[in-house]
């Protein structure tokens, strides 16, 4: 794992996460136009659930196509909606991208926690497709054998997960088995091995938590914008392409917009839906992210001139000193 990245010095990677509609795109926008003129290159990693959708568009917020190419996104644009897009090909889709880079800098720019949290190694999950073969087999063990033969099987396999499981975990008992088998490695050093990240990057870490009042206004003039660009059409073009059920439903908003692209409720009925979902999961990351140990709090306007500038200051000094 040491040696797939092209140099063994470590990188620099500088994280602008937070919550939906606090700003992050346009604030790493005016960096990365400050970075252009001054010839530095980058390269953005977009770390959003949504966005990795094609034609997903309005809904996600994602960058234009123009600005994909003037920063140097990855990780937009990567599936079809038809498709399901899960955390362990992100860490595995990003991990390729940062395996090939060779750009003075790279950013992290997004809003779901969980992909953040395990692309740096903090999640303590183990990203590794399910397999339902050997699941299936798992689950016909415990029918003929009983839980007690599979937990003895996972203590053989792993000693360390079984300090940690109860015998009659059958669920967590067969994930720890079936990561060891599709790895070769126990869950505790499996996790570490997906945590290259933190070993070949130096990280700034900086996180857009506006207050709630002024967040919640946000998300409501965002909210009204996505309709009035044209938010139920979209829906109803993505659902020509890929009829539901299909995974492009669970993206946030788009189940409201196409409800009411079918006619099942009104335009204003969803968006009162979307902007009561919307808040609701800006809650959620909130919680995960205002407690993060290493980062840099960006709460008001002053703060991310100041932030601004010290993430220049500091890349500044990163490659004249490479």
């Amino acid at each position: 794992m040491e040696e797939k990245y092209k140099e063994k010095q470590r990188k620099l990677a500088i994280s602008i996460v937070g919550l939906t509609a606090s700003g992050k795109t346009s604030f790493l926008h005016n960096i990365l136009d400050l970075l252009i003129a001054e010839g530095v290159s980058f390269t953005t990693i977009s770390v959003d659930s949504g966005a990795v959708y094609k034609h997903l568009d309005i809904g996600t917020a994602k960058p234009s196509a123009e600005e994909i190419e003037r920063y140097n996104y990855r990780l937009v644009d990567v599936v079809s909606p038809c498709e399901r897009y899960s955390l362990a090909r992100f860490i595995k889709d990003t991990d390729e991208v940062l395996r090939h880079v060779d750009t003075d800098v790279v950013f992290l720019i997004g809003g779901t926690p969980l992909y953040f949290y395990t692309l740096v190694g903090e999640s303590g999950y183990v990203p590794v497709q399910p397999d339902s073969a050997i699941r299936n087999h798992l689950r016909q063990l415990v029918s003929e054998r009983g839980s007690e033969y599979i937990y003895n099987l996972m203590k053989a396999l792993d000693p360390i997960s079984a300090e940690k499981i109860h015998p009659n975990d059958v669920k967590r008992i067969i994930r720890t088995i079936e990561i060891n088998l599709s790895t070769g490695k126990m869950r505790t050093y499996a996790t570490e091995y997906y945590t290259s990240f933190q070993r070949h990057f130096t990280e700034l870490r900086y996180i857009l938590l506006p207050p709630p009042d002024v967040l919640r206004g946000r998300i409501y003039k965002r909210t009204h914008i996505m309709f009035q660009m044209g938010f139920v059409e979209e829906a109803g073009r993505v659902a020509d392409m890929c009829p539901p059920p299909a995974p492009w439903l669970e993206v946030l908003g788009y189940k409201h917009a196409y409800d009411a692209y079918r006619g099942h409720i009104t335009e204003d009925e969803a968006i009162n839906e979307v902007f009561t979902d919307t808040w609701r999961f800006s809650r959620r990351q909130r919680t995960w992210f205002k407690n993060d140990k290493k980062a840099h709090f960006i709460i008001t306007q002053e703060d991310q001139e100041h932030a601004r500038d010290e993430i220049i200051g500091y890349i500044r000094n990163y490659t004249r000193n490479r």
